[in-house]
């Protein structure tokens, strides 16, 4: 017999997965390596696991065999698309019935900063225990089963007669007449499990053939658990790349890089919408001498200040970004009247008027601020930074400290 649905298709699957990760445009950095490492190795369980599968699909195989095998399939592959823990528990909970031949499961992960257990997904279970255990946290003070599992992660049966009254509360809840109980276990590390139990009217059996292929499960399980924390961690670490990539170290600020595209598409959509824009060059007087006078750490927490308070003057959906060594801009996207403009620009030179607290010195800054206007002064992003540098050059040579306008409005 062969296997039409394919546990080719999950060796396909889990090769495409990797491939694609490794062709990522932004492969990342050493750091990221060692991760990818990691998650080649279980990439690697879930070509085993599918592997041994599709061979125990024969043509000698049972009816009950195969179903079971493809049950396993299914599980391998659905297990190898997921990218959230909370679907690795829901897809468990799903398939586990069909494999270990229950009625009922139940699956639980473990949380080693709270230091509790906590259910996540269940399967076959009427909706309000179903309200119940998903969500329910288990500490350890609730059972010593529960510290017991965690020290020594091997499957365990409970019967309804247990001693242990919260286990006995648990079974009550949930109808059941008695559980097994298969650990999830990451590198001898207990992360979870799999609750498998029944009713009083459907005693639980659960042979050695069930025990093997739930432990399969449980295996399976803790590769997908640590992929989907690799994958993320490489999500992670790729943002912080792109962010270090687009955005100015000391203050946080877009670098001119994200700059220059911001103002490409705003300039691009000011044109489709026939609305106005406005773009800032400004420049920090005598910067240098504040360097030369109280040193570079000086300089560098002035800086920050001076992106706070620039960044307080504009709205959410303004940009300012540093472009130079103590050269900001300032992108205003959407203007309804030139008049604006004006407003934001004198805004900022009057917030100037406040010294900045430097260490122990109080340090009082100007501003040199250029401003050109689209489509006024200049219909392209390249021209509109011309003309604003040009004009904040402007401010510069009849002494500092103000703002102008490459064309000047009526209202300066």
């Amino acid at each position: 017999m062969r296997d039409g649905s394919g546990a080719g298709a999950i060796l396909a699957g889990v090769d495409s997965l990797a491939r694609g990760i490794q062709d990522h445009p932004r492969w990342p950095g050493r750091g990221t390596r060692r991760r990818i490492a990691e998650l080649e190795e279980q990439m690697a369980v879930l070509r085993a696991a599918a592997a041994s599968l599709q061979t125990a699909i024969s043509e000698h195989a049972t009816h009950e065999d195969v179903a079971t095998a493809r049950a396993m399939l299914d599980l391998a592959r659905s297990l190898a698309r997921v990218t959230k823990p909370k679907e690795v528990a829901e897809r468990l909970a799903e398939a586990v019935p069909g494999i270990a031949g229950v009625e009922r499961a139940s699956v639980w992960f473990w949380d080693p900063k709270a230091g509790l257990l906590r259910g996540q997904a269940v399967n076959g279970y009427g909706k309000e225990v179903a309200e119940i255990f998903v969500g329910l946290e288990i500490k350890p003070e609730h059972t010593p089963e529960l510290e017991r599992l965690v020290a020594e992660p091997q499957p365990r049966f409970y019967s309804a007669e247990t001693e242990d009254p919260f286990v006995r509360a648990m079974f009550a809840a949930g109808g059941s007449a008695g559980a097994f109980l298969v650990p999830i276990v990451e590198e001898g590390t207990f992360v979870g499990l799999i609750s498998v139990d029944s009713t009083a009217e459907q005693p639980i059996r659960v042979d050695e053939a069930a025990r093997e292929r739930l432990n399969a499960v449980a295996e399976q399980a803790a590769a997908a658990l640590k992929n989907v924390r690799l994958v993320r961690d490489l999500k992670r670490s790729e943002e912080r790349v792109r962010h270090q990539a687009y955005h100015d170290p000391l203050t946080g600020l877009p670098n001119r890089l994200l700059f220059e595209d911001r103002l490409e598409a705003a300039v691009a959509s000011a044109r489709r919408h026939q609305h106005r824009l406005a773009l800032m060059f400004v420049d920090l007087d005598r910067f240098k001498s504040v360097n030369d006078s109280h040193g570079h750490q000086a300089g560098n927490s002035l800086l920050q200040q001076v992106a706070k308070r620039l960044r307080d003057c504009v709205r959410e959906e303004d940009t300012v970004a540093r472009v130079g060594g103590d050269e900001f801009t300032v992108l205003l996207p959407r203007l309804t009247r030139v008049a604006d403009s004006v407003t934001v620009a004198r805004t900022i030179r009057d917030s100037f008027q406040e010294p900045f607290k430097v260490g122990a010195v109080a340090v009082q800054v100007s501003l040199s601020i250029g401003v050109g206007v689209f489509p006024d002064d200049g219909d392209t992003s390249d021209l509109l930074l011309k003309i604003s540098d040009q004009a904040m050059y402007r401010v510069k040579e009849k002494g500092r400290d103000g703002f102008r306008f490459h064309v000047e409005p009526a209202e300066v």
